[in-house]
């Protein structure tokens, strides 16, 4: 038992990691590709360009904090759970 199975931290294959990259990948090349062949202004296409980039940091940076408290959720409530089974066997070990 190493300490991520401890404090039930899943880890993600080598495979899916690979795919989330590669689909990353391809949407953002799409997108600009479309980006770019939309007939608009060049001033449009920037204004589009500059949201877009907005709109997916945002994103990222959303994703990233609700995993983090996701996580932070499950460590407390393990740890909440290894305190409980410590006091019922202090309490076993007493009696």
């Amino acid at each position: 038992m190493n300490n991520n199975d401890f404090i039930g931290i899943q880890q993600d294959t080598e495979a899916w990691k690979n795919f989330t990259k590669l689909a990353f990948g391809v949407a953002m090349t799409f997108s600009i590709v479309g980006l770019w062949f939309l007939p608009l202004d060049w001033w449009l296409k920037g204004y589009v360009f500059i949201t877009y980039f907005f709109t997916l940091g945002t994103v990222i940076t959303m994703t990233k904090t609700m995993r983090d408290e996701h996580e932070t959720k499950k460590l407390v409530k393990r740890l909440n759970e290894l305190r409980a089974e410590k006091m019922i066997k202090d309490y076993e070990l007493a009696g």
